[in-house]
C-alpha cells in the first residue's frame, strides 16, 4: 500500500498520511505517522489541541464502505471528525467536534 498525504479540512489545515486499501478504499494511516516526530496538534471547536499523530483512531464507515467518521480520545473526550460524500466522491470534512 502506498502512503499519500492528503489534505483534510477541519478548523485548521493538517496533512494526513492516506493510502488506497486492497478494496480500492481511501484509509488514513495512523499507525507510522511522519507527523508524529512534528508534535503538530489540530485545534478542536471547543478549543482544545488534539494530538492527532499520537492518538489512535477508529473509523465509522456508510453502507457504501466509506469511511463516515473518525473517533479519537483524548483526556477522556471523544472527539469526531465527519466525512461526507456525494456521488462516491469526497465532498467535505468536518472539524473534530466534542462528543456529549
Amino acid at each position: 500500500m502506498e502512503v499519500m498525504h492528503g489534505l483534510m479540512a477541519g478548523s485548521a489545515t493538517v496533512m494526513l498520511p492516506v493510502a488506497v486499501d486492497e478494496n480500492g478504499r481511501l484509509v488514513v494511516v495512523v499507525e507510522g505517522d511522519s507527523a508524529s516526530a512534528s508534535g503538530s496538534s489540530v485545534i478542536a471547536t471547543n478549543g482544545t489541541a488534539l494530538p492527532l499523530s499520537s492518538l489512535p483512531a477508529s473509523f465509522g464507515y456508510n453502507d457504501d464502505d466509506q469511511v463516515e467518521y473518525v473517533d479519537v480520545v483524548f483526556d477522556g473526550v471523544t472527539y469526531r471528525q465527519s466525512l461526507t460524500w456525494s456521488a462516491g466522491l469526497l465532498a467535505s470534512v468536518s472539524a473534530w467536534e466534542p462528543l456529549p
